[in-house]
């Protein structure tokens, strides 16, 4: 709830906030205009019309911005503190990308099995077997954008392309990923930098 919240504040502003909020049921008006406890528990059904009203306010009833919400998100489970952290290395994609299977078991819970092939450095294929337990929204737009998301946290550019699905009749899903370390900024000789004391 907190991360679609501030999704939309940063994305959006307060007018957006404004916007989704007037869409949804009295009820969840209530829960989401009042102070939100990180640790707290709440209904399922407050999560749903929460994103249901943020794809149709905002997104013309457009799937994408769930990719868009989970990419803008991610960054918060790997900083320091967060949730998958220590599953994380500033500036390597790829330590984050070869532990996604404990990444997943922690967000969607144990039985998630994934296996990772190198294809070359930067590019690896994984087939990814959510046992059907996994509605298609999740594994097609929210899984995709989170690992696009730590991929930038890690400081890559990511390419990633889903190329089979389970919820089609696949084994599993598959996706194909692709990452460019981002282009660091060279000083020119001669020019100095400032100091920060």
């Amino acid at each position: 709830l907190i991360g679609r919240l501030e999704f939309v504040s940063a994305r959006y502003g307060a007018q957006g906030i404004d916007r989704v909020l007037k869409a949804l049921p009295g009820d969840v008006q209530k829960i989401l205009r009042g102070q939100i406890d990180p640790h707290g528990e709440y209904p399922p059904e407050t999560l749903s019309a929460l994103t249901q009203a943020i794809r149709n306010e905002l997104a013309g009833g457009s799937d994408d911005i769930l990719r868009e919400m989970t990419r803008f998100r991610a960054k918060f489970d790997v900083q320091p503190g967060g949730a998958l952290a220590h599953y994380f290395k500033a500036g390597d994609p790829d330590f984050i990308m070869h532990r996604m299977d404990l990444c997943l078991r922690h967000n969607w819970g144990e039985g998630v099995i994934v296996r990772t092939f190198d294809l070359e450095a930067g590019h690896i294929r994984q087939e990814v077997d959510m046992g059907r337990k996994q509605p298609r929204e999740r594994c097609t737009y929210n899984h995709v954008g989170w690992m696009e998301g730590v991929i930038e946290a890690a400081g890559g550019v990511p390419h990633i392309r889903k190329t089979q699905c389970m919820h089609d009749g696949a084994p599993f899903c598959e996706y194909d990923i692709r990452w460019d370390l981002a282009p660091t900024v060279a000083v020119p000789v001669g020019v100095k930098q400032a100091v920060r004391r």
